[in-house]
Parts: structure tokens; C-alpha cells; sequence
């Protein structure tokens, strides 16, 4: 900690992600505080914020809503109901703006990968942010043509069919 590029450098010599890395660093520090913790349980007047913790444990630490529950349980937060998450979660919800009915235009940012399955690619388009599938389709052959015909729109013709009938 205070090392720029630090946690770079562990990530990258460790091969995890920063995020990973910052998950365990957080883990460890509460574990830490808890086995150093003299005799008190309290709550610390400088705990964070409860709604800001919940949006960071949605957002970057992406807990479902019964796992941020379990860990504000654990800092003895005083409110830690699934229902209260959700409530607080759809409130930011609502004040965000709404990108499909905006006059505006809007960059769109997408990942293409491929899976396979009995031997046929199934390609895929996604949005990174949201990880949202965009497009999903089982094309006949792995090349070029199929991926020009699944970004244009365009259907493949002819499936797989002798590796589906395997």
C-alpha cells in the first residue's frame, strides 16, 4: 500500500486480477482488525457509510443482496435486511438516466468471443459493462464469413447439422 504500481506489479507477477487483489486486501484487513480488536464490538464512528457500502459491494464487489446482508450483519451495521438493500439499491436505480429512451446518441461498446458446443461455434456478443448477450448464435463454421454475418445480422444457413446429429 502507498507504492505506486504496486498492486500492478503483485497482480501481474501472481497472475490475478487487481480487483482479486483488492478483494483479498479488504478481507484481510477486516480479518486483521477483528483478531486485534481489543475487548470492544462496537460499531467504529468512522464505519462508512451505509449506502455507499452498499453500492460498493453491489458494484465493484458484485455481491448478490443476501451476501451484502450477511456482511453488514458481520460489521454489526445496524440495518442489514435484504429488503432495506433492495430498497436502497432500486432508489440509485431510479435516478440513474435511461440510455435506450435518451435523444442522445450513445457509444456502444461491445465484446465478441466464441464457445463451442458438439463441435459448432455458438458466437457471442456481449456488453462488457453489464455483461448483457447482445447476440447469440450457432454458426455453421468457424470463420470470418460467420462473424461478418453475425455482426451484420445476417442468419447462417445451414447449422452444424452433422455434428448435431453425433
Amino acid at each position: 500500500m502507498g507504492i505506486y504500481g504496486g498492486m500492478t506489479n503483485l497482480a501481474t507477477r501472481y497472475n490475478i486480477s487487481r480487483t482479486f487483489l483488492y478483494q483479498l486486501m479488504g478481507a484481510a484487513l477486516i480479518y486483521l482488525s477483528e483478531m486485534f480488536t481489543v475487548e470492544s464490538h462496537q460499531v467504529p464512528s468512522n464505519q462508512m457509510d451505509i449506502e455507499a457500502f452498499i453500492l460498493l459491494l453491489r458494484l465493484e464487489g458484485k455481491c448478490s443482496i443476501s451476501s451484502i446482508s450477511e456482511i453488514l450483519t458481520a460489521l454489526d451495521y445496524p440495518s442489514t435486511s435484504t429488503g432495506m438493500i433492495s430498497q436502497h439499491i432500486s432508489q440509485y436505480g431510479k435516478q440513474l438516466p435511461s440510455t435506450l429512451s435518451s435523444p442522445e446518441e450513445h457509444q456502444v461498446i461491445y465484446l465478441s468471443d466464441e464457445i463451442f458446443a458438439l463441435g459448432c461455434p455458438i458466437l457471442i456478443t456481449i456488453e462488457p459493462k453489464s455483461t448483457a448477450i447482445l447476440k447469440i448464435e450457432l454458426a455453421p463454421v468457424r470463420s470470418s464469413e460467420s462473424w461478418k454475418n453475425h455482426s451484420s445480422g445476417t442468419s447462417t444457413q445451414s447449422i452444424c447439422s452433422e455434428s448435431i446429429s453425433k
